[in-house]
């Protein structure tokens, strides 16, 4: 279902490192993925996030990691039918050129600003939920990074900022949220399971940009700025 441009707030998830030397465990993608819902709906999405935490994760917090295989696809499917749309950035690591990439903070300050670019550009009035405190470094730095962007003034009507965590139930679902797409990348994965996770969530996309471009028809987007940041 397509939101309202405003009264919408996200909730941020991120999966992958920096490490570039992938024989260190260095991820080959990294993810930030929003779930956006409206605000007003809140209430409803967190009593049916309660009912799904009741049936299969034993009553306790949503985490991808409790699910077992077998069962990955029905519970995905299960909140596939909940109101909200997943906006989501993909940055394929093997592809990146330039040694600056190779810098810890080189890496997360490009996407701190390619993220804050293409999210902006999408919603221009958005409440983004604060979740840091769960170890994520590049929230940890976005958070300032948009703070110090996006100051209130006179001339803009736009309303792009973070807000305090309002829904911990909302934060683990933009966790499993984005622990799926990482999925729909995996190579190691089963090509039909990808295929699968794919196509239970595509009604719910409104935008997935990837870095570098790929150009295939999904992935496009006439409004993308991606190619700015191809730097060598």
């Amino acid at each position: 279902m397509k939101k309202k441009a405003q009264n919408l707030i996200a909730f941020i998830d991120e999966n992958g490192n920096s490490e570039l030397d992938f024989r260190k465990k260095g991820s080959h993608y990294f993810v930030v993925s929003a779930v956006v819902v409206q605000e007003e709906n809140i209430a409803n999405i967190e009593k049916e996030l309660q009912d799904i935490k009741d049936k299969y994760f034993n009553k306790k917090h949503i985490n991808s990691r409790l699910v077992a295989a077998d069962k990955y696809l029905e519970v995905l499917e299960v909140f596939a039918k909940l109101d909200f749309e997943v906006f989501a950035i993909v940055i394929d690591k093997q592809k990146l050129e330039g040694k600056g990439f190779k810098d810890p903070n080189y890496f997360y300050r490009f996407l701190q600003y390619w993220v804050d670019r293409v999210l902006f550009s999408k919603y221009p009035h958005l409440k983004l939920s604060d979740n840091r405190g769960f170890q994520k470094p590049f929230m940890e730095s976005f958070v300032p990074f948009v703070k110090g962007r996006h100051i209130p003034d006179l001339f803009s009507s736009a309303d792009f900022r973070f807000v305090p965590n309002g829904s911990l139930s909302l934060t683990q679902l933009s966790q499993f949220v984005c622990a799926t797409l990482v999925k729909t990348f995996d190579k190691n994965q089963k090509e039909s399971e990808r295929n699968q996770y794919l196509s239970l969530l595509k009604d719910k996309i409104s935008s997935i940009r990837k870095f570098p471009m790929d150009y295939k028809p999904f992935y496009l987007d006439p409004n993308s700025t991606s190619s700015q940041f191809n730097q060598k």
